[in-house]
């Protein structure tokens, strides 16, 4: 395929991954106002109405009344608090449609314009198939929370998060793909990048769960947990494993050990790209140095986000270092991503243009 021909679905597709970054931080900030139940249906098309009366208003609100959370936490709101937790379910919902008209649209224009490749077509199909199941696994995971329990299941959201990062992460490697790859790395450290990722994307998982169990609330000191640094929950909760997956609400011992984890593996992340860089630094390759520093950087900068999180989740989690602090792990993973691409650690996957 012709650079000049092609320029303007590389710009669509980059277009793609800044809308789908935009709906990471509305997802978070949903989450940390505990929005996301106040809409307790799922209509794809009526859906798309904004309450424009006082009676609308009423309704929706008749209907929230209803859920748990209305029962268990927030009886007595008023429908003016009502109102502001329910405009950011609403745009969180409303912004997910966006993003798939933004691509429906453009993809119909270019096909019919002969200007995407089959290896695309079939890359656009998976796009809509992962949209389908974030799509699906956004309304689980909000049914998770219109039963028994006020909040929604912590697992079944960072489900719901890997999804959407699964997605932006795929959008990013085809974008990538038809680029000019002039920067691309001798490909030299092909499963230390790809460990290095797995690692970054197993720590997202583990800060979706921790910010389901609100388990910052629990233990909000560092570099000590509640005074401990390996904290007497991790021993206690191995022989009540029932607690930690599914009861995890009735004790505290789950939302400690979730945040054991997620600050090890931080740690764990740190550490290791430590020494890559001193491997690199060792090695003269300062090519591949230079992207590493970059990443280390940035993954000193989350840590520190994450420290100031932790710090402050004395009586409610902070909402705007709380939102800075996944929207950075997102970029810190694009970042990571970034890096094993130059390294052509996927060059299995190279396009057919």
């Amino acid at each position: 395929m012709k650079e000049k021909k092609f320029k303007q679905v590389r710009i669509w597709l980059w277009v793609g991954i800044v809308m789908v970054l935009i709906q990471f931080l509305l997802g978070s900030i949903t989450r940390l106002t505990e929005s996301g139940l106040s809409i307790t249906e799922w209509n794809v098309i009526s859906g798309i109405v904004y309450p424009y009366n006082d009676d609308l208003w009423q309704l929706e609100f008749n209907k929230y009344k209803l859920s748990p959370q209305y029962e268990k936490i927030n009886l007595g709101m008023s429908l003016e608090e009502f109102k502001n937790i329910y405009f950011w379910e609403y745009f969180h919902r409303m912004w997910g449609r966006i993003i798939a008209l933004s691509f429906i649209f453009p993809f119909l224009f270019f096909l019919f314009n002969k200007m995407l490749s089959r290896t695309l077509l079939r890359q656009f199909l998976i796009l809509i198939l992962l949209g389908i199941l974030e799509g699906s696994l956004g309304w689980i995971m909000v049914s998770s929370g219109l039963n028994t329990r006020p909040w929604v299941n912590a697992y079944k959201l960072s489900f719901h998060l890997i999804c959407a990062t699964v997605i932006v992460a795929y959008l990013y490697w085809i974008v990538y793909t038809y680029q000019d790859q002039k920067n691309a790395l001798e490909k030299k450290y092909k499963m230390g990048y790809l460990i290095l990722g797995i690692l970054i994307l197993t720590q997202i998982f583990l800060g979706g769960v921790m910010s389901g169990m609100r388990a910052g609330l629990l233990a909000p000191t560092w570099p000590d947990i509640n005074n401990f640094i390996i904290p007497p929950e991790v021993y206690n909760n191995f022989s009540s494993k029932e607690y930690l997956f599914y009861n995890y609400e009735e004790n505290s011992h789950s939302g400690i050990l979730v945040q054991f984890f997620h600050r090890s593996c931080a740690y764990l992340i740190f550490m290791y790209l430590v020494v890559l860089n001193v491997y690199l630094i060792k090695n003269k390759d300062y090519e591949q140095l230079k992207w590493c520093l970059f990443l280390l950087t940035s993954i000193i900068i989350q840590g520190i986000l994450g420290i100031y999180t932790v710090l402050n989740c004395t009586g409610n989690i902070p909402i705007l270092l709380g939102v800075s602090h996944q929207i950075w792990g997102i970029l810190s993973f694009l970042f990571c991503l970034n890096l094993m691409f130059r390294n052509h650690s996927f060059s299995i996957f190279a396009l057919s243009k």
